[in-house]
């Protein structure tokens, strides 16, 4: 007759033999991508698996081989469902632009690595606007702009967006607009520009029409 203690050690065999035969995880880093161009500090990981109830660790990882960990975080996965999310710091952009490695180990199953590039310091990102001989003033009716976007610094290249107020005017560096309205009525229109690495700036011009 088995005792108590023959008794447990089946279960425990049990256990594992059960435990061994689930299936592996298999994560995949879904955001960023691979490839990504991203600024230094705090980012969010969204992580996809076939076994959210394994833990699941995110690292960020020096890309030169020597195996230096920057970062690591469990993935949380809301209700014990796929996605989850890890927020990791990437280090500062310095004098160039490095690649680091992000990688995501669940505790049984094969890793998942994309690579990003953090974006060297550079100076802030600035905006003006070439008003193109037409300086915010007091003008008659009607007057013809042609206001030219103007960025500088920042990271990698620029994409420009025209507003007066909330109302979106343009989606390039120029916009061209006829005001028609006077009797003293006040324009004023913002330029936005943003960087390759989301950073943003932007300035108002301001015309009164009389």
């Amino acid at each position: 007759m088995p005792t108590l203690k023959t008794t447990g050690r089946i279960a425990r065999v049990v256990r594992r033999a059960l435990v061994s035969a689930l299936p592996d995880a298999y994560p995949t880093i879904d955001d960023p991508t691979s490839g990504s161009v991203v600024k230094g500090g705090t980012i969010t990981v969204t992580v996809s698996t076939n076994r959210p109830d394994r833990p699941h660790i995110v690292s960020v990882l020096a890309s030169d081989g020597s195996g230096t960990v920057f970062d690591s975080q469990s993935v949380t996965f809301p209700g014990g469902d796929s996605p989850g999310t890890a927020d990791v710091t990437l280090p500062m952009g310095g004098g160039a632009d490095v690649e680091y490695f992000i990688e995501v180990v669940p505790t049984s199953g094969p890793p998942h690595r994309i690579v990003v590039t953090v974006l060297a310091a550079g100076t802030p990102l600035e905006v003006g606007v070439d008003t193109g001989g037409n300086p915010p003033c007091t003008y008659p009716a009607p007057l013809d702009l042609s206001l030219v976007g103007v960025a500088s610094g920042g990271s990698g290249s620029y994409t420009f967006d025209w507003f007066s107020g909330t109302l979106p005017l343009s989606t390039t560096e120029t916009l061209k607009i006829t005001l028609t309205v006077g009797g003293g009525t006040i324009y004023t229109f913002t330029c936005r520009a943003t960087d390759s690495a989301g950073a943003v700036a932007s300035v108002d011009v301001v015309y009164t029409i009389n």
